[in-house]
């Protein structure tokens, strides 16, 4: 009697196991990169939506060459977040700074160079883009340099979606300061109590104030 063949179905099960956790891998990989790429895009940017945790600060890159005419006022220009660019934030400058939780104003002291780029941004994120969309019905960004409003509009606006949230931003870019004391008023103003899908703010004026001391 000649002996029966081995079947080769427990051999092919193996295989379609190796090729699944191949599978895994690859998507994992990919997943890393793709946050990667987010934050190359957002030029070590970190969203200063005031209920994001988890606020990282970038180092501060070399200042620029100072212009050949100085400014005479601060000028906010619209900023698109650019792969290699590390400019930092109003709040990427202020140690441990936190995101408010409720109304009332905080008052920060900075000391910078003239030559020094800062981005002057805010914005909010949500679980959910329905509640973003609800959130920002009642929410009114209001921006004073030197006691001048910027039209929170007229910056660059950001709209992302990463890591369960829904983000909706504003960033502007200080290339060059006057020498001497400037102050930026950053106020969100809630016309009503929102939720953004973790917590309740209540309404009110929820305000940064940033007085900044220039040196050439």
């Amino acid at each position: 009697m000649e002996p029966k063949p081995v079947s080769s179905k427990k051999g092919t099960t193996w295989v379609w196991v190796v090729i699944a956790l191949a599978m895994l891998c690859l998507c994992s990989l990919v997943l890393i990169i793709g946050i990667g790429a987010y934050a190359a895009w957002k030029g070590y940017i970190t969203l200063p939506a005031m209920n994001v945790p988890g606020y990282n600060i970038p180092s501060i890159p070399t200042p620029q060459t100072l212009p050949k005419v100085m400014p005479t006022k601060v000028l906010v220009e619209p900023y698109q977040p650019q792969a290699g660019n590390r400019y930092p934030t109003l709040q990427n400058l202020v140690p441990n700074w936190q995101n408010p939780s409720g109304p009332g104003t905080q008052t920060f002291d900075l000391t910078i160079a003239a030559n020094q780029p800062i981005l002057l941004a805010s914005g909010w994120c949500t679980s959910t883009q329905n509640l973003l969309n609800q959130n920002f019905q009642h929410i009114q960004y209001i921006i004073e340099v030197d006691g001048q409003p910027v039209d929170a509009k007229s910056l660059a606006q950001g709209d992302q979606q990463v890591s369960g949230q829904t983000c909706k931003d504003f960033t502007g870019i200080i290339r060059a300061w006057p020498t001497g004391k400037h102050t930026i008023k950053i106020t969100m103003r809630l016309d009503s109590k929102i939720n953004d899908g973790w917590n309740d703010y209540a309404a009110g004026d929820y305000v940064e104030i940033y007085n900044i001391t220039v040196q050439p």
